[in-house]
């Protein structure tokens, strides 16, 4: 299904309407968002083979919007790969992203399919490669797209948020205060409530969990713990992002050594985001080193390593 993403479709395929189809992308991300992999494995392949045979068919309009809507199944499909341990498979969907992406002729949706690709440097630790992209892309964004509508200020935000990531990883606090400056701007913008465009969270609460991430990746763990141990995320945000957070502050937690504090910031992840939580590398890690520190027995921390199919 991956594999033939260019080849003409079979007769077999009978692909429902675009309007049916739609509404069946809008159901996948929705389950991604909300951590749900073993639902989105179940749906996500005979979606991307209707779509794989709608789109390069179509004509005009029809044929840009099934393209948006291919784009959008390979990006649920990229985040299922990744999440699941398949590293290699998700840098093979990033190409197929971006093909798609380049033939809904849309220049948000190639900003999309740009950020995700950014994931497969992030991965491999090759940070200064992930920023240039990141770079071109928001530059690239700025000279097709010239207004500042909600979806563009998402986009760019978002951009800025993963390239705090990279920058923290790779120790530069520097860039970090840049990107997260910006981020801030552009979130002031936004107003309200974060945003969900392309897929993509954009606002004050992902800019605060990216700050509290940071902060840790930096070393700089007091931070971290004054910024997040307060912090609630609200239930406007997808739970993967609200998750997320939890599994950063366990982090600052443990770096702290403040033990008890580790396992309940990765026992709200779980109560969040409980697919997310069970297989984040993360979560797997931090556990361990939390069980080799407990000398006596620890029923709670015990249930979760076991929870997660570790040895306590």
């Amino acid at each position: 299904m991956l594999r033939s993403y260019d080849l003409p479709p079979g007769d077999e395929v009978e692909a429902r309407p675009l309007t049916t189809l739609r509404a069946e992308v809008n159901a996948v991300a929705e389950l991604r968002r909300g951590g749900h992999y073993a639902r989105l494995g179940e749906r996500l392949p005979d979606l991307l083979i209707e779509l794989t045979a709608v789109a390069p068919t179509a004509s005009g309009d029809d044929r840009r919007t099934a393209f948006g809507l291919l784009t959008s199944g390979y990006y649920a499909a990229h985040g299922l790969a990744y999440r699941l341990g398949y590293g290699d498979l998700a840098e093979g969907i990033e190409h197929k992203l971006a093909w798609a992406a380049e033939r809904a002729e849309d220049p948000l949706a190639v900003g999309l399919a740009e950020w995700t690709r950014v994931n497969s440097f992030q991965a491999a630790g090759d940070y200064d490669h992930g920023l240039q992209i990141l770079d071109h892309a928001r530059a690239d964004l700025a000279r097709q797209v010239t207004d500042t509508s909600p979806a563009m200020l998402t986009l760019t935000g978002s951009m800025h948020l993963r390239a705090i990531t990279l920058a923290s990883r790779s120790g530069d606090a520097a860039a970090v205060r840049d990107h997260l400056d910006a981020a801030h701007r552009l979130a002031d913008q936004v107003g309200g409530d974060d945003r969900i465009d392309y897929h993509l969270t954009f606002g004050k609460v992902n800019t605060h969990i990216h700050a509290v991430a940071a902060h840790v990746e930096l070393g700089e763990v007091d931070q971290a713990v004054t910024l997040g141990e307060n912090f609630a995320p609200p239930a406007s945000v997808p739970p993967t992002r609200a998750g997320h957070h939890y599994i950063d502050l366990a982090r600052a937690h443990l770096m702290a050594g403040d033990r008890p504090a580790t396992l309940r910031a990765l026992q709200h992840a779980r109560h969040t985001a409980p697919e997310q939580t069970r297989y984040h590398p993360m979560v797997r890690e931090t556990t361990r080193v939390l069980v080799s520190l407990h000398r006596r027995s620890n029923r709670d921390l015990t249930q979760f390593a076991s929870w997660l199919g570790l040895t306590a």
